[in-house]
């Protein structure tokens, strides 16, 4: 998945404000919707590798989300 500038330098603003903790929360689900594209662009894990059970849910849910 090739990343345009635009998106590069979004991501680097957002980076910025959760640094500085100014990010929004319409600003953290933008973040988190790219960072699952881009998860679901990466090809699948080699055969024979663990699957790791994830519950997103909980994890939102400690970040107050």
């Amino acid at each position: 998945m090739a990343v345009s500038l635009e998106m590069q330098q979004r991501i680097a603003e957002l980076r910025q404000k959760a640094r500085d903790g100014t990010l929004t929360l319409e600003e953290t689900r933008e973040g988190i919707n790219f960072l699952r594209q881009e998860r679901l662009a990466m090809p699948p894990a080699k055969a024979g590798s663990k699957k790791v059970v994830v519950n997103a849910d909980a994890l939102l849910g400690e970040l107050g989300i």
